[in-house]
């Protein structure tokens, strides 16, 4: 329906049109008599002015809207093409996300390993743990895709982005409290961070259906029992790395959802 109307606006106004040039021009220039059509106008000019201004106004407005809704259907197929292009290689990029979480808790498990007791000895900590571990172009398609993504809920997208930052500035921040004379690296900021990493690859992993076209709708809700499975796929098992498996239930514990943010650990190293 709004469509026809669309298609009938302009038949409307120039109906208007011509009715006004006939009920004010025509008709008047044929039923007067010779030289008093020219009397009639200059005592109706006031009427015949302002009735072709609202005409004009008419066409001006009906004009102006085409243009804009023209302008907004084309932004829209843009912005529609942009998510589809997007969507195609959404894969790539969180197979590269999936990876980056898995070499960390790899280098992670052997500082683990490297513990005396609960610390870390001084210069252990790996320097595969660094920016150029972050797959930054997989992350612009991810901000990207949150950018095109209006029309869906995004917050799983979102978090799972979020998570990365503060993922990488802890390992960071581990490697230099690592190289300073008087920092310490604790075997539970570890076995925190491997946890956090289980939750990053979990959240990415389950969009994997929505990005192969497997499902129409992308999840919304990260369950824990994602992040478990994550923990068993990069190797993490509760009989080699019980406190780790201790930290999860903890969380689970705490909080229904992995989705939201209060699940990350507050403070890796804090108890």
């Amino acid at each position: 329906m709004p469509e026809a109307n669309t298609r009938d606006r302009p038949i409307t106004v120039s109906a208007l049109a011509v009715l006004g040039a006939w009920l004010f021009v025509v008709l008047p220039s044929i039923y007067l008599p010779e030289g008093a059509f020219l009397s009639w106008l200059q005592r109706w000019q006031t009427l015949v002015g302002a009735t072709v201004a609202m005409i004009a106004a008419a066409l001006a407005y009906y004009n102006t809207t085409r243009s804009i809704k023209h302008a907004r259907q084309i932004d829209s197929e843009k912005r529609a093409r942009k998510h589809a292009a997007l969507r195609a290689v959404l894969p790539l990029a969180l197979s590269d996300i999936t990876r980056y979480a898995a070499a960390t808790v790899n280098e992670l498990k052997e500082m683990i390993e490297r513990c005396d007791r609960e610390a870390l000895p001084k210069n252990s900590a790996t320097s595969a743990l660094s920016d150029e571990a972050v797959p930054s172009k997989s992350l612009d398609v991810l901000a990207e895709f949150i950018e095109y993504s209006e029309a869906m809920d995004a917050r799983l997208v979102e978090t799972t982005l979020a998570r990365i930052q503060i993922h990488q500035a802890r390992l960071q921040s581990l490697l230099v409290s690592d190289r300073s004379a008087h920092g310490v690296v604790t075997r539970h900021q570890l076995e925190s961070l491997v946890v956090d990493a289980a939750i990053i690859y979990a959240g990415a992993s389950s969009f994997f259906a929505y990005a192969r076209r497997a499902a129409e709708h992308p999840p919304i809700e990260l369950v824990w029992d994602s992040v478990g499975a994550a923990l068993h796929n990069m190797n993490v098992w509760a009989d080699a790395y019980p406190r780790v498996h201790e930290d999860l239930s903890r969380r689970e514990k705490a909080s229904p959802s992995a989705t939201e943010m209060s699940t990350y650990s507050p403070k890796a190293g804090a108890r």
